[in-house]
């Protein structure tokens, strides 16, 4: 009678390790569901996905300053991924430390670059790391370099800022390969568009985290200006920033859509809706809310609600 209990005990187990592999094996049958978000955690977490060349800045850090930064490099949790939007079939994603980027082949710039952005990582330690350089995850035919900028008369115009990754050595590192960059006038750049962005990092600390996704527009029609020594990267006639802020009562987002030229570009003239970004750039943003949430978020726009 004693060694019942323990049978019973083992047939339960066995059992549900059963169904465990079946399930998996089911599951492993299932077509993938590119705009699932759950599909696009693995992004963050495939084994198969390349590994990034050791960058300079990496490659210079003390043991010390590694271990003490172990904790930060870690990936972060964000099972929902709210800040992708909407994917399609065959899109060219990557994953890279603290941010997630769609690749346009075509234009050889982002479509998009995506990221949450919380309090605690608007401050850091990690020094500007300056080591612009191809993406390892594109191939060569895609993979744009410095000299492909120079003498342009262009920036290398971050999409996610470096200045949002001092937190971490290796997102400090990853924000500078040119799969982020874009051609952007001077003037935007360091005028109007950086502006945004330290709004952003002012933003995150006040709602705890925001959810942004930014990149280039092209006008439909249009002739399109290209850079480019041995790839050829077309010049965006604008840009798009989207931000997402779900603290507790007092949900919100807002849209910008800026033009790639000299003239000043205040915040409260190229603010708008999500829904009007949407409609400027065929994309559809924050998908992975509830409907009726993302609806009435992405309807509205209120600068002074920000500040």
């Amino acid at each position: 009678m004693k060694g019942k209990p323990l049978l019973l005990i083992l047939a339960i187990v066995a059992i549900a390790a059963l169904g465990y592999f079946v399930s998996g094996a089911l599951l492993a049958e299932r077509e993938p569901i590119a705009a699932n978000a759950d599909t696009l955690a693995l992004i963050h977490n495939t084994a198969d996905a390349p590994a990034n060349v050791p960058r300079p800045s990496q490659a210079e850090e003390t043991s010390e300053t590694a271990a003490a930064n172990t904790e930060a490099d870690a990936p972060r949790l964000n099972l929902r991924l709210l800040e992708i939007p909407k994917t399609q079939r065959g899109e060219v994603l990557i994953a890279h430390t603290g941010y997630t980027l769609s690749y346009d082949k075509a234009h050889n710039v982002p479509r998009w670059v995506a990221w949450e952005l919380e309090s605690a990582e608007t401050e850091g330690s990690v020094g500007r790391a300056n080591d612009f350089g191809p993406d390892p995850q594109l191939d060569a035919r895609h993979q744009v370099t410095t000299e492909d900028y120079k003498r342009s008369g262009y920036d290398r115009g971050h999409m996610i800022p470096a200045a949002d990754m001092h937190w971490s050595y290796s997102a400090m590192s990853d924000c500078f390969y040119m799969s982020n960059m874009c051609p952007q006038v001077h003037e935007l750049n360091a005028g109007d568009w950086e502006k945004l962005e330290k709004a952003c990092r002012r933003w995150a600390k006040n709602e705890g985290s925001i959810y942004i996704a930014c990149g280039p527009i092209y006008d439909k029609g249009g002739g399109q200006r290209s850079i480019g020594r041995e790839v050829k990267v077309a010049v965006p006639d604008g840009f798009f920033k989207v931000v997402l802020s779900l603290k507790k009562g007092k949900e919100k987002a807002i849209g910008f859509i800026f033009r790639n030229n000299a003239s000043r570009q205040p915040l409260k003239e190229v603010c708008c809706t999500v829904d009007e970004v949407e409609q400027a750039t065929g994309l559809d943003f924050f998908p992975n809310l509830d409907d009726h949430m993302e609806q009435r978020l992405e309807a509205t726009a209120n600068l002074k609600s920000w500040h």
